[in-house]
Formats: structure tokens, sequence, C-alpha cells
């Protein structure tokens, strides 16, 4: 009898390789598509917010009329809120403040100051409004 012999004449291949080269390729290609669709997304999510929430601007309180400042000359026994007192009462004054603390903050705020502590002789500026 004749020997067979059992050599291989086929090579065999590792499909499992060649499958992740050709995935890695696809993604590679599909990459430009992906980012460009990401940007796209957000572009349109960041104009969507704008819109929707573009209209709701809060807008202060502010008076109706413009402010304006006048000088007034501390005297012995004032007090802030003598000269509060004294100037939301004026007919000049039309600022819409129902609160004398309120008042006596802004002349403060006007002035930079931070405590109560006036002395005779000094000059404050009072706001009010035309």
């Amino acid at each position: 009898m004749q020997e067979i012999s059992m050599k291989p004449t086929a090579r065999i291949y590792d499909f499992s390789e060649l499958q992740k080269k050709k995935r890695q390729r696809e993604l590679r290609e599909k990459r430009p598509f992906f980012i460009t669709g990401v940007v796209l997304i957000i572009s349109l999510l960041c104009i969507s917010f704008f819109l929707y929430f573009g209209d709701s601007v809060v807008e202060a309180q502010e008076p109706t009329t413009d402010i304006q400042y006048k000088v007034v000359e501390i005297k012995a026994g004032d007090s802030l809120w003598s000269i509060a007192k004294e100037n939301m009462s004026d007919e000049l004054n039309h600022s819409g403040f129902t609160d004398i603390y309120q008042y006596i903050n802004e002349i403060k705020k006007c002035n930079n100051m931070k405590s109560n502590q006036i002395n005779a002789g000094c000059y404050l500026m009072v706001p009010y409004y035309k």
C-alpha cells in the first residue's frame, strides 16, 4: 500500500485578527462623521437653550426717574435717622422709599459709610429722585 502523506497543504488563518483590523478601519472611517454629529447636537442644544431662556431676562426694579444728590451739612444733634426723616418727607424726593431704614442704608451706601456715626460740621450726600 501506498503511504499517504498528511502534510498540510493549506494554511490556517486567524480570522479574528482580520476582523479586528477591519473593525478598527471602519471606526477610523466613521470617526469624522461621529465628531461632526456630536458638534451638531451640542450646537443645536445651545441654540435651543438660548432661544428658550433668552427672553426671560430679569430686570431690577429701578426708580422711574433719575437719581440726584444734594449735600447736607451735619449739625450738632443730627443723626442719620433725623436727616433721613427730614429728606424723605422733602417734596423733591419722590424716591418711593416707604421704609426709613431702607433710605438710611441708601444714604450710607452713597457716602460709603460702614457705621451710623456722623460728626457735626461734616457733609453728607443725600439721594433724591426727580
